[in-house]
């Protein structure tokens, strides 16, 4: 809950509206039963494809994006994390205020709220709810008085909204604002999708560049310019804008462009705000002085995306999509007063070479003056840090730039888990300190659909139907079986023994490999859709699948022939999870529901009617047989107890559909991963025990 607001800076009424009601996180209206604490221990992922995910603190701190969370770290040590969750649906645009004292986020979608975080108690101040669709750009004034917020054109036309931070009530309003960027344009944006292959997490819709003037004139007002592109009338060059905080009043002048067309994409000042600095998409910095666009500096083979500076020795540094780390300088001595546009054949404009680049593009860019670095964010969702002494580069934390499909532990090391991704990448991270072991991507096999480990490899399945084996902690390719599905290989399980692999397809047949001599041992075809959980038993004489088409069953591994088969009533399984007595089966899928079967029984033992709002898309049971882990549609985590059916606890554990859920065979840990890029790793602590279910037997019924 928030606190209550301080007594407003500005008092006048003109231009306000009502004060909005500060809203509790989304996880705060869920029940907390408290039987089994779920604390997140680390978030891994970095939202690279919204435009200034990442900033800085004087103080050193590093405010990140992580799909609808905003990440509290230190640009000296990324794995100590605090978070902050208040949004529903994924975050699109963040600001740090000058001291470090505030943050401010917006989020994408219907209904979007801008949030004012107060980052020194790490707590919600107000929640804004005045945008409708989508906020692209927020910024704070100099003296932290005042945010900025502006949406896209799907909001009334666009809405720029000036809001008093002391109070949370609106200053100043205007819609329809004159001109929308598209970061870069949709052109670009598409053709460096392609380059890069990011998922970029804003839509192709308008976002904003904007940036507040240091200076109050002597009425009071405060000044602010933006820039970007008008898509009706082609009229382009940032608005200089004044705002009169005590009587709302909002006016505007247009900059002088000498019919010289850019679409600006961001916007820096010089040390004393004679001269604005403003990136364009066609990678040159033009340079305004009074208003009127004075020169022009080539700087980037792709669009400017960050401007930084100026840096200890004075020069500016310009992040670029094409992914480079430009230092530039522009030429504060020359006469600008005399109304001369200098072009980039003028022999005193200065571009320097590039400092660097980095892998994909440049989406962020923040300047700690104190130690003289540079924060920077990728569109492939690296994070580094760089000396601005010696221009060196450093990665800070690596993380998957697309959807994560599945994460699995391995099953003798407890330092060990791994992920696959849309990327087209398989990560081995090390538990202890989340770094990076190996990352393996193949642009050519397409998706990564699944990995499991055994003590010697990573397994991964492909879209492009073959499964790799990568050797830990190396990551050289061991070995691969090519054409292992037709369709691709959407499920793998290594055997407890690992003398043999289970693989899964998108057509739904179900194949067992030999790990030695890699050689099909058996297979079998009757499930018709993609193949949606693979778990052995012990002995490994056999295997349990699930599949979309709304069934389940269990094979014997060397015939290949059907020991038991089960059916839903309504719709795909799109989760199974099989205990340990070997003779109750946990689904979830289509129905929302969590489903509880004896396989010697034909039909459930127990429902679990809405254990999720949405589709259950994932479902697991701890080592020990006690607890039953879920996911869903819903965003939501749930814990359950295994023998009651009775809910433990729930979290929202990330802003999009939870991929996969995953506890460590320490029974310490559980790991989800999420489409939105993300992979999330709790700490399961305290709480009322569970009784695991009476060990039974390790036969397996027959055929229903």
């Amino acid at each position: 809950s928030c606190a209550r607001p301080p007594r407003p800076v500005f008092t006048s009424t003109r231009g306000m509206s009502r004060q909005p009601t500060p809203t509790p996180s989304k996880e705060a209206d869920l029940p907390n039963p408290h039987s089994i604490d779920l604390i997140i221990e680390q978030t891994v992922g970095f939202s690279g494809g919204v435009m200034g995910a990442m900033q800085g603190c004087p103080d050193g701190k590093m405010v990140y994006v992580a799909g609808s969370w905003i990440v509290v770290s230190h640009k000296d040590d990324p794995t100590s994390q605090t978070y902050l969750r208040g949004h529903n649906q994924p975050i699109m645009s963040l600001a740090v205020s000058p001291s470090g004292r505030f943050a401010a986020s917006g989020e994408s979608g219907k209904d979007s709220d801008v949030i004012v975080w107060d980052l020194h108690s790490l707590s919600l101040l107000y929640r804004l709810s005045e945008h409708d669709h989508g906020v692209h750009h927020v910024s704070f004034s100099h003296d932290e008085k005042l945010l900025l917020s502006v949406s896209g054109v799907q909001d009334d036309g666009g809405k720029l909204i000036v809001w008093d931070v002391s109070s949370g009530m609106i200053v100043a309003q205007t819609r329809k604002s004159k001109h929308y960027v598209s970061t870069p344009a949709q052109r670009v944006h598409h053709t460096l999708q392609r380059i890069h292959n990011t998922a970029l997490l804003m839509p192709d819709s308008t976002t904003r560049a904007a940036v507040w003037t240091s200076r109050i004139n002597q009425d009071g007002s405060y000044g602010f310019i933006t820039a970007g592109h008008n898509f009706e009338s082609q009229a382009r060059g940032p608005q200089f804008w004044t705002l009169n905080p005590y009587n709302g009043e909002l006016d505007h002048v247009k900059g002088e462009t000498r019919k010289v067309k850019r679409s600006y994409t961001c916007l820096c000042w010089s040390p004393r705000e004679d001269l604005l600095l403003a990136g364009t998409e066609t990678g040159d910095v033009a340079v305004f002085y009074n208003t009127r666009l004075q020169e022009i500096i080539p700087t980037c083979r792709g669009a400017v995306m960050n401007i930084v500076g100026p840096m200890a020795n004075g020069v500016f540094v310009a992040g670029g999509y094409d992914g480079s780390i430009v230092p530039f300088s522009p030429n504060v001595s020359l006469p600008y007063a005399s109304g001369d546009l200098l072009t980039p054949g003028v022999p005193d404009v200065r571009r320097m070479p590039s400092a660097a680049e980095i892998m994909g593009g440049v989406s962020s860019m923040t300047y700690i003056q104190d130690t003289d670095e540079v924060l920077i964010g990728s569109t492939c969702c690296l994070t580094y840090k760089m000396n601005m002494g010696d221009f060196s580069l450093g990665v800070l934390r690596e993380n998957h730039m697309g959807p994560v499909t599945q994460v699995c532990f391995n099953p003798n090391a407890d330092d060990l888990f791994a992920t696959s991704s849309e990327d087209k990448s398989v990560i081995l991270w090390s538990l202890n300190d989340y770094t990076v072991h190996f990352k393996s991507t193949h642009s050519d096999a397409g998706i990564c659909w699944c990995v499991a480990m055994s003590d010697q490899y990573v397994l991964s399945g492909w879209q492009d139907g073959d499964v790799r084996a990568f050797t830990i902690p190396t990551g050289e390719l061991a070995w691969s079986i090519h054409n292992v599905h037709a369709g691709g290989v959407r499920q793998i399980c290594v055997s407890y023994g690992q003398n043999f692999f289970a693989t899964g397809g998108e057509k739904g047949d179900v194949r067992f490999w030999d790990m030695g001599t890699k050689s099909l041992i058996s297979m079998c075809v009757e499930h018709k859709s993609p193949v949606t959980g693979l778990e052995m038993f012990d002995g490994d004489e056999a295997c349990l699948s699930s599949s979309k088409d709304g069934s389940f069953a269990v094979w014997d591994v060397r015939r290949g022939s059907r020991l038991s088969a089960h059916r839903t009533s309504m719709g795909a399984v799109n989760g199974v999870a099989l205990a340990r007595d070997q003779l109750q089966v946990v689904t979830t899928g289509r129905d929302k529901q969590l489903t509880f079967w004896d396989l010697r029984e034909t039909h459930p033992v127990q429902r679990v009617q809405e254990a999720h709002v949405g589709e259950g898309t994932c479902v697991c049971i701890s080592q020990d047989g006690a607890i039953v882990a879920s996911g869903g549609a819903d965003q939501v985590i749930r814990l359950w107890d295994f023998s009651t059916g009775r809910l433990l606890n729930e979290v929202v554990g990330h802003s999009s559909t939870i991929s996969s859920i995953r506890f460590s065979y320490d029974n310490r840990t559980l790991a989800s991963t999420s489409v939105d890029g993300t992979v999330a790793i709790w700490k399961l602590q305290g709480g009322q025990e569970s009784t695991a279910p009476e060990q039974v037997s390790d036969e397996v019924a027959a055929d229903q």
